[in-house]
């Protein structure tokens, strides 16, 4: 996607099929505003939630945790939920690293303390859970 501003529109390549079609810049705007998934929140309360979702976090990680956004372009996240806010699922992604997940983008199907993988992919969202390994060690023949 490319602004040309002289024309007022915005040029769209399809790879897929090898064509550009052009829109005009007010119309994307409508479009993308009529698109967006949080229509009942606005930046205020997504921006109070992750700060909750960070706090928890900092509760169940240690001091170090980290937290992050989930990149819903694309982005695949594997780890246990360990919380969630009013917008977000909290996923622990490692030792002192959790992503912050859009409970808009990802549903209502992850529970506590289990085992998924969440993976994006054009701001949709999968989750499947994800069995626990074995921490016993296993005989070989």
């Amino acid at each position: 996607m490319r602004l040309e501003p002289g024309s007022g529109t915005v040029a769209v390549h399809d790879k897929r099929f090898g064509n550009d079609h052009h829109t005009r810049t007010d119309q994307a705007t409508e479009s993308s505003a009529a698109g967006r998934r949080y229509r009942g929140s606005d930046r205020g309360e997504l921006r109070e939630s992750f700060q909750e979702a960070r706090a928890l976090a900092i509760k169940e990680l240690g001091q170090e945790a980290r937290t992050f956004v989930a990149q819903t372009q694309s982005g695949i996240y594997c780890g246990k939920i360990i919380g969630e806010t009013d917008h977000h699922l909290v996923q622990r992604v490692s030792g002192q690293t959790a992503i912050a997940h859009l409970k808009e983008l990802v549903g209502d199907t992850a529970e506590m303390n289990r085992n998924v993988a969440i993976s994006y992919q054009a701001n949709k969202a999968r989750l499947r859970e994800v069995p626990e390994r074995s921490r016993t060690a296993e005989l070989a023949r």
